[in-house]
């Protein structure tokens, strides 16, 4: 979420496209270029997608991770 010029929380979309790397990516959430909760929901809309093909994710917490963001928001 970012907040425009109403005043009001807008929500950002974020193509994990748009980054190169990881530390891309903070830089852009340090920036508020994008939210760190559309990052993460960016990131795991990607594991969704992937991980039957990858088989990379042992465990996986979506809930905790949200919660984290929450707070850190």
């Amino acid at each position: 979420m970012r907040l425009g010029e109403s005043g009001q929380f807008e929500p950002i979309a974020c193509d994990l496209q748009d980054f190169d790397s990881v530390k891309e990516a903070a830089a852009a959430i340090r920036a508020g270029e994008v939210s760190s909760r559309d990052y993460l929901e960016a990131m795991l809309a990607r594991i969704d997608r992937l991980d039957d093909t990858l088989n990379l994710v042992v465990t996986r917490d979506d809930e905790a991770a949200r919660r984290v963001i929450a707070r850190l928001q």
